[in-house]
């Protein structure tokens, strides 16, 4: 195989381990329970949602389901209860 295959190859299954840990990660993280800074509705996202959203610490920027505004909201965790 030569260098620019190997390349390529390598590129490749990079890219595809990338994708494969970015679904799981939304996966993971569409378990947990979100606060809406906006309206304060609880809701859990969809694993799409989580997947490329941008996120510091506990924060994650998400479109609430309820007042469809588009911002941080905070993380309550899996076992969330009212």
């Amino acid at each position: 195989m030569t260098d620019l295959g190997l390349t390529i190859l390598v590129v490749i299954i990079c890219l595809v381990l990338g994708l494969i840990v970015c679904i799981l990660s939304g996966i993971a993280g569409s378990k947990h329970y979100f606060v809406c800074r906006n309206c304060g509705e609880i809701f859990r996202p969809k694993w799409t949602q989580m997947c490329f959203n941008a996120h510091v610490f506990d924060e994650h920027l998400l479109k609430c389901p309820f007042c469809k505004v588009k911002g941080f909201c905070g993380d309550k965790g899996k076992n969330f209860n009212n």
